[in-house]
């Protein structure tokens, strides 16, 4: 898979919340950091607070709006993410930004707005 293809499949199994399946296309010392929410420095750590929001969340569509990959390494997308909470879709626009190298992401920053994350989840910014 070229690098647009990991971070596209690498989302879509995020939606399907498939935690083990997900985790495999991080390096372990994979730096994630979802503004502004705190960041993560590893496989395990990521691992540990996507299962926090399993507890609390329900089904996820991610919808790929725009990807470019720049052939290095390097990738942007443009992305509607959706939430089903007490039966209504909370929609939340993002860019991310992914560093793959030799098939695996290393590097992973979200942006958003925090406000529009209103109700989504107890998960607090500070990760607890």
């Amino acid at each position: 898979m070229n690098e647009t293809e990991i971070v596209t499949t690498f989302l879509q199994k995020m939606a399907e919340h498939d935690v083990e399946t997900t985790v495999a296309f991080l390096s372990e010392d994979v730096f994630v950091h979802n503004m502004p929410v705190a960041p993560t420095h590893s496989r395990e750590e990521w691992k540990q607070r996507m299962l926090a929001y399993e507890n609390t969340e329900g089904a996820m569509k991610v919808q790929v709006l725009n990807i470019a990959g720049d052939g290095k390494g390097n990738v942007l997308t443009e992305r509607l993410d959706s939430f089903l909470r007490n039966g209504s879709w909370i929609e939340i626009p993002i860019m991310g930004a992914f560093t793959v190298k030799n098939g695996l992401i290393v590097s992973w920053r979200e942006y958003f707005d925090m406000g529009a994350t209103k109700g989504l989840s107890e998960v607090e910014p500070d990760g607890s």
